[in-house]
């Protein structure tokens, strides 16, 4: 790992695009197998950056009468339909770009995220880009993002998320919002819509040490 420090990338709606599919995944599967379909994607984003099993208890609550059972089945079928989903995501260029400027500026790289180790570095690899981590802490890793981050020794977070950004409070490291997708975004938070501002703010860092 580089001296100057840890940089933590979410992987869904920061590195590829993925999160339109994975919220059309969301809506299609609850509504097919209960039938519910007011409100669920406010629901589905108002808790994004979780595992969806971990989305489904807000989504479909016990009080609302459905049953842990029914949301292991839920999880169990959108994870397998997530795999497709990502596999197709295509990378945000102005992502790919900034990578090797990264490296060669002595940052460590790691991927830090709710989805799957094997599925992510699967889609980094086919994308040419996973060259560039050190490392990725997938849903395997836990639930919380924190610990990842505390793991990881992250310096900085970037995400897309409110969730994002209270998981980088939490673990006590920086954080750079990065939406495309403001449906997900529920705080007044500043956020920006490219990865532009973050790339030039880490390479001033690096350029004043």
């Amino acid at each position: 790992m580089s001296d100057l420090g840890v940089v933590a990338l979410d992987f869904d709606g920061t590195i590829v695009d993925s999160m339109p599919g994975l919220r059309r995944l969301a809506g299609q599967i609850i509504g097919e197998e209960t039938g519910r379909t007011n409100g669920i994607i406010d629901r589905y984003n108002m808790t994004t950056g979780y595992p969806f099993r971990v989305q489904l208890d807000s989504i479909l609550p016990d009080k609302e009468g459905f049953t842990p059972t029914v949301r292991d089945h839920l999880a169990e079928l959108y994870e397998k339909e997530k795999i497709d989903v990502t596999l197709k995501a295509e990378p945000f260029d102005d992502v790919v770009r900034s990578l090797p400027g990264l490296v060669n500026a002595e940052y460590s790289l790691v991927v830090v995220s709710s989805t799957k180790n094997d599925l992510i570095i699967d889609r980094l690899k086919a994308l040419d880009i996973w060259k560039y981590f050190d490392a990725c802490l997938g849903e395997e890793a836990g639930r919380w993002k924190r610990n990842k981050l505390r793991y990881a020794r992250a310096k900085w977070f970037v995400g897309d998320s409110d969730s994002d950004l209270r998981e980088a409070d939490a673990a006590g490291c920086y954080f750079f919002g990065v939406c495309r997708d403001r449906h997900i975004l529920q705080t007044e938070a500043t956020f920006s819509e490219t990865f532009v501002p973050v790339t030039a703010r880490l390479l001033e860092i690096a350029h004043e040490r």
